[in-house]
């Protein structure tokens, strides 16, 4: 992920949020059908949407170049 958002950064940002609202939207559709549980959505789909969030968050932390460090 690190080496795609180098070269297409839209790319990634557009299947990174792709992802995570058909999910959630998966989920909220479910849910109000009144389907219990993990609201119909598979737990391999919840924790890919979870994990590619993590990384892309991991990813567009701030970096320390730069700073002073006084310890």
């Amino acid at each position: 992920m690190d080496a795609i958002i180098i070269i297409d950064e839209e790319l990634v940002t557009s299947t990174v949020r792709s992802i995570a609202l058909s999910t959630l939207s998966t989920f909220e559709r479910a849910r109000a059908t009144g389907v219990t549980g993990m609201g119909g959505v598979q737990w391999q789909d919840a924790e890919l949407a979870v994990h590619l969030v993590f990384l892309y968050g991991e990813i567009h932390k701030p970096s320390n170049k730069g700073t002073i460090n006084l310890v």
